[in-house]
């Protein structure tokens, strides 16, 4: 999505933030993107991207460097991208951003989600930014925003996830069309190789009769 902070532009993708799924002893959490066709578009904008992990237990955002994040988009079939849950605590707790350094020298700032936009309008200070005037939009009309949304997100993703990460319903229409055909040849488990295709990074998280409801939630007539 495009969020718009006074006259600052920023391209957001929002996931669930969660546990790392084998055992670790620094708490690490992480949010990870998959290879996919709408992340060349968003690479290719001239807007700064924002990878945004949320925890709602401790009401944070997590907010990962914008132009190191943006350069790892489609690298790889699936990218992790770190924090440490008592650096998130920790923001809950103080209510004030608070930096999280990663075991490869990088770092990241745990908002509360009630700093959000503040954070934003400084965000070229928090993480030593040479170039704030990417983020300006002052002579950008409401029209042109909307026109730019359109051209990025044509295809809506906005699947949507628990608290821990889960699909709880598919909402992105070229992925239930690929669902809907494979449902149509009835060769069994078909639609369970779509589901993996897109949906990797959830296999050790989700267990069969989930993704089995996840099929049976979809109205096979309303797919175009």
């Amino acid at each position: 999505m495009l969020l718009v902070v006074e006259n600052r532009v920023f391209t957001v993708f929002l996931k669930p933030i969660g546990d790392v799924c084998y055992t670790n002893n620094n708490e690490s959490t992480r949010v990870q993107l998959p290879k996919r066709n709408y992340f060349d578009k968003i690479k290719a904008s001239k807007r700064p991207f924002l990878l945004m992990g949320f925890d709602l237990i401790n009401k944070v955002f997590v907010i990962w460097n914008p132009i190191s994040t943006k350069e790892r988009l489609n690298t790889k079939k699936n990218l992790s991208f770190y924090c440490r849950l008592n650096a998130q605590r920790e923001a809950k707790e103080k209510q004030i951003p608070t930096r999280c350094n990663l075991k490869n020298g990088e770092f990241v700032w745990v908002i509360p989600m009630s700093l959000l936009a503040e954070f934003l309008m400084y965000i070229e200070d928090y993480f030593s930014l040479n170039t704030p005037d990417e983020f300006e939009t002052t002579t950008n009309s409401d029209s042109s925003i909307d026109a730019e949304h359109k051209e990025l997100f044509s295809i809506d993703v906005d699947d949507i996830f628990d608290g821990t990460g889960k699909i709880v319903a598919i909402k992105n229409p070229a992925i239930l069309k690929e669902l809907k055909e494979a449902h149509t040849t009835g060769k069994p488990f078909a639609e369970y190789e779509i589901l993996y295709k897109h949906y990797a990074d959830k296999t050790a998280i989700m267990a069969l009769s989930e993704w089995r409801q996840l099929l049976n939630s979809i109205n096979w007539d309303e797919v175009q």
